[in-house]
């Protein structure tokens, strides 16, 4: 029952109540008026004083038949006439001073006669007190003055009755109102106990109902304690057990009859917990505090009869009652949860090994493939760069292309592994379709010819020029879909068309369409060709060899760059696969060629850490004939000694070297304050897990370069290290934007203000450190990245996590690497 309606309860029954008193007290109250009534009819009776007013009458008759009689005799009976005066004047005296005629007296009709009457009386005295003489020559004139008064006295009895019969009726009604106010007040009263008789029954039933629903809710919780799974125990302040269920019994091992008023720490409490359970029951005694106490679930040991630990999970709620707190605790058995959970960690710990056992694994073999392809790639490219005849060179140019095939096939069982985890990752850079394209259809003119199958490829439409994409994931891509079209054709053709079908001017689609009139897929093998390990069941697939991965490797790579690859196909009659994706379109081809050459005709100093003689002369040869000069080291040790000494402007580091590796090498130079500590650091490596590759780029390394190494690669890498320098460090459509919004007053002195920011940081970062650090690298990266600044922005970004983090080897690197940003920053605001 909630708090308003108990206050609602309790008023009826306080109005009730007090109704009830202030009836009986007017009860009380009239049957005492009535009984003053009844008293004062009583009263009137007892001095009958109708009775008196009659008699006055008659005594007055006795004293005119003695007066009348003395008249006739001489002589007369003198006596007689004197006693009956005497009488009839007592009367009189009564009416004249007695309390019961006061109000008779104030009567206006019976004052008159009484007055007359007394003038009587009082002139008759003289006479009656005189002597017999007197009273005998007197008689006759008494008796005439007698005559003369009798209508008086008459009058006087007659307004006397009427009186006291008025006063008798104004008696009776006043009685009978009396009674009956009397009666109305016992029937309200009757009324009213007999609501408070129903309302009493009413809260009788009610009160009955509410214990039945008490003892059925009882008995229910009753039974949901007696057959809970988990344990119950219910305990009072003091400790001491109240109740103990079926569960608990199971649990703990005791009876219940054999706990009951014992103490619960001596009961379940392990002697380890019994000082901290005791301390925490004290608490709760003193002040009230609880640390347990309706705190939700907590993982605690318990102890059973036998003394056995076990772990529980315990909830414990209290409750007030008139016999003080309740606690009442909700314990489950846990061990088998424990163990499944031990269990379950121990699988997963056992799992990890398994994975990064396959990983090293896999980073083995990746690189003891990647070793000797990159020697074998290296020293075909250095080949080409001899004087070969044409045959020759298109040999080489097929084994090269095989060569790096064999690298694509490597690198696509590790990628698939990569790509379903989520952490393959883009390189997206300039590249032209033609060559490329034509590069792949080379690659596959020996299985072609094989074949007698033709290969051809043919924009339709304009061609899109210069893109900007993936060629590492593009070529699987295309060059899986090409070979499987050359591998089920025989004696037909394979025809790669090329369409801009979408997009913009600046991020056009682009569709590849590999068609072929080989011997077609069966329908219901549609859905399935982009499944791993699926393979055709047709007569000679075989023989054509392959692992099911191909179109697997192909839909995960065209995903990766955002695209789609379907099938459309009939037996007997050939397959189309479509490859659509976005690309976007760069410069044309004579300001990339212009770019490299900018690159080949700026001479760098350039640091070689291998130890693998082969990838170090391809390295040292490929970078000499770009312009370059190159110092090599044969392991981690020998390169750090090198740059101590030598201000490199860029190293190459292997990652997996003898002695020291690349990483422990390049961590050491970026800590060290020799004069290749801030130099660009490219890995060269043939693991090409991602796990691993982040950790590499986390220990100060600017790129990632995996093995086999190729000329196109060297380049490519040196124009992203290297050739930023020269390059834009300000985003100058954000600037104009900036001019437009502030005018160019206002954009000048934002820029110089920006100046000025950058100065004062960059003169203070030497001594920032901690929390300084954090707010004032926070501070200038917002106004770099609205200026536009972007590199000198992500390089603020790092310091600030690098000193929340404290990483203090990445916070000297990048300071250093942030005064050589900003010096370029500062010469293009100039």
């Amino acid at each position: 029952m909630s708090q308003f309606q108990e206050s609602r309860r309790r008023g009826r029954q306080i109005f009730m109540i007090l109704a009830t008193l202030l009836c009986i007290a007017a009860v009380v109250l009239f049957a005492r008026n009535v009984r003053e009534e009844i008293d004062q009819l009583e009263a009137a009776r007892s001095d009958n004083i109708q009775w008196t007013l009659s008699q006055i009458e008659v005594e007055f008759l006795e004293y005119w038949i003695a007066l009348a009689s003395a008249v006739e005799k001489e002589n007369g009976d003198l006596i007689s006439v004197r006693r009956e005066f005497d009488v009839f004047y007592s009367r009189i005296t009564t009416v004249n001073n007695g309390q019961l005629f006061s109000g008779l007296r104030l009567e206006e009709g019976f004052s008159e006669h009484l007055n007359l009457v007394n003038a009587f009386l009082t002139s008759s005295v003289a006479f009656i007190d005189g002597s017999d003489e007197e009273l005998l020559d007197s008689l006759k004139d008494m008796q005439t003055a007698t005559e003369n008064v009798r209508p008086e006295v008459r009058a006087l009895a007659n307004s006397g009755l009427n009186f006291f019969a008025e006063l008798a009726d104004r008696q009776r009604l006043a009685f009978s109102a009396a009674l009956a106010r009397l009666g109305y007040i016992v029937a309200g009263l009757i009324v009213l106990l007999s609501g408070l008789i129903l309302y009493l029954s009413w809260l009788n039933t009610r009160s009955r109902k509410q214990q039945r629903d008490t003892l059925e809710v009882n008995e229910r919780i009753n039974t949901i304690i007696s057959t809970s799974l988990d344990g119950v125990i219910v305990a009072n302040i003091r400790g001491e057990i109240l109740e103990f269920n079926n569960a608990s019994e199971e649990i703990f091992g005791h009876y219940a009859e054999d706990v009951f008023g014992k103490n619960i720490g001596d009961v379940i409490v392990p002697e380890h917990l019994k000082a901290g359970h005791e301390a925490g029951m004290q608490r709760m005694k003193e002040n009230g505090e609880k640390h347990v106490v309706g705190h939700g679930r907590v993982q605690l040991e318990a102890v059973r009869k036998n003394g056995e630990l076990f772990p529980v999970e315990l909830a414990i709620q209290s409750a007030e009652t008139e016999d003080g707190e309740l606690f009442i605790a909700f314990l489950r058995d846990i061990s088998e949860k424990v163990a499944a959970e031990l269990e379950l960690v121990q699988a997963r710990d056992k799992a990890l090994e398994s994975e990064k056992a396959k990983s090293e694994f896999l980073a083995v073999m990746s690189h003891e493939i990647r070793t000797p392809l990159n020697g074998l790639l290296g020293n075909l490219s250095l080949l080409k760069d001899t004087n070969i005849g044409k045959d020759q060179r298109e040999y080489i140019a097929n084994m090269e292309t095989s060569g790096r095939l064999l690298l694509s096939h490597v690198t696509g069982v590790l990628d698939i592994t990569r790509y379903d985890s989520g952490s393959l990752e883009q390189s997206r850079r300039p590249m032209e379709i033609e060559p490329f394209l034509q590069d792949l259809l080379d690659s596959q003119s020996g299985q072609a010819d094989a074949h007698n199958t033709q290969l051809e490829w043919v924009w339709k439409g304009k061609s899109v020029g210069t893109v900007n994409s993936d060629p590492d994931l593009l070529q699987p891509v295309l060059l899986n879909l090409i070979g499987n079209a050359v591998k089920f054709t025989k004696n037909g053709q394979v025809r790669i068309e090329i369409e801009k079908v979408g997009g913009s001017e600046g991020q056009p689609e682009l569709e590849f369409r590999v068609s072929d009139n080989g011997i077609g897929i069966e329908p219901e093998k549609l859905d399935m060709v982009f499944d791993d390990f699926v393979t055709g069941n047709i007569s000679f697939n075989r023989s054509s060899g392959g692992t099911g991965l191909g179109l697997g490797i192909a839909r995960r790579y065209a995903e990766a760059l955002g695209g789609t690859v379907t099938v459309e196909s009939k037996i007997g009659k050939g397959s189309t696969f479509t490859f659509r994706a976005p690309f976007h379109t760069l410069m044309d081809t004579d300001t990339a060629d212009e770019l490299e050459k900018t690159v080949k005709q700026k001479p760098l100093n350039i640091l070689v850490v291998e130890d693998n003689e082969i990838n170090s002369q391809v390295a040292r040869e490929m970078l000499k004939k770009m312009g370059h000069s190159v110092t090599e080291a044969a392991d981690g040790r020998a390169g750090v000694e090198a740059a101590e000494d030598t201000a490199f402007d860029l190293i190459f580091m292997d990652i997996t070297m003898p002695v020291m590796d690349g990483r422990e090498a390049t961590r050491t130079i970026r800590s060290s304050q020799g004069k290749s500590a801030n130099a660009p650091i490219v890995a060269l490596t043939a693991n090409v897990v991602e796990a691993d590759r982040e950790a590499i780029i986390s220990d100060g390394i600017n790129e990632v370069l995996s093995k086999p190494i190729s000329r196109t690669k060297l380049a490519e890498a040196l124009r992203d290290v290297i050739a930023p320098t020269s390059h834009s460090v300000l985003d100058t459509d954000q600037l104009q934007e900036l001019l437009e919004l502030l005018g160019t007053e206002g954009f000048e002195t934002t820029l110089a203000r920006f100046r000025d920011e950058g100065e004062a940081f960059l003169a203070s970062l030497p001594a920032l450190e901690g929390k300084d650090l954090i707010e004032s690298a926070h501070k200038f990266a917002g106004s770099a990245a609205m200026i536009g600044a972007s590199e000198l922005h992500e390089a603020l970004k790092s310091l600030e996590g690098f000193a929340k983090n404290g990483e203090f080897n990445h916070i000297q690197s990048t300071k250093r690497t942030l005064l050589e940003v900003w010096a370029r920053v500062r010469e293009e605001l100039s």
